[in-house]
This record gives structure tokens, sequence and C-alpha cells, in this order.
């Protein structure tokens, strides 16, 4: 989930190029409602969103028995040094930050949906 629309169309473009499937939303109830109706592999969120921060969402998201257990990347714009091991804390499985290095986030999408 992400509030900017060319992100999102261009992370779905980049993404769905490297053939994973991906479903965008751009506001939270949206995203929540979609992810408890079909749970996916990993859920890339935004964390700074206007109204409402992706840390909400996650805990909304950890609170619902279907997406308990999926892996929630943050994706943000703040300094990875600075707030990744607060998201982690807070109970991100992983940070991408922004601006995206797509071939780090194709490896780290990989290695959360298939690990080992």
């Amino acid at each position: 989930m992400d509030d900017e629309e060319e992100f999102l169309e261009l992370t779905k473009e980049i993404l769905e190029g490297a053939g994973f499937i991906v479903e965008c939303a751009r506001a939270a109830g949206e995203a929540v409602a979609r992810a408890v109706a079909n749970p996916p592999d990993v859920i890339l969120l935004d964390i700074l969103l206007p109204g409402c921060d992706g840390l909400e969402i996650l805990e909304t998201l950890r609170g619902e028995p279907e997406t308990a257990d999926v892996p929630v990347l943050a994706c943000t714009a703040l300094g990875q040094r600075d707030s990744g091991p607060l998201l982690v804390q807070a109970g991100f499985d992983g940070l991408v930050s922004k601006p995206i290095d797509w071939h780090d986030l194709e490896r780290l999408l990989t290695a959360v949906i298939t690990p080992g």
C-alpha cells in the first residue's frame, strides 16, 4: 500500500515483470479488507500515509487471524539506520528504503516468500 499513484504503478509494473502477482491499495481500509479477504504471501506497506500511518495498519493486520502471520515489509523514505530497528521492533518483517533498489526488493520479496 502506498498513497503515491506513480510509485504504485511503477512498483506493480516492475514486480509483475519479475514474475510476482501484485495487488495495489491506495487507502488503509481498502488494503486491510483486500488482505483479509485474500491473504497475500507478503505485504509491502508505506509508513507515512495521509490520515493513517503504516504502524496502525500493521497493528490491524496483526489483529486479524487471516493476516496475523503474513510478512509485512515497511516501505519508507525514512533512513534505514534511524528507523529500521524501531520498525522491526514494531512488528515489521523487514524494511525497504525509498528510493528503492528494485533488485534488492526482488531479492527481499523472494526471501520472505520462500524462506529457507
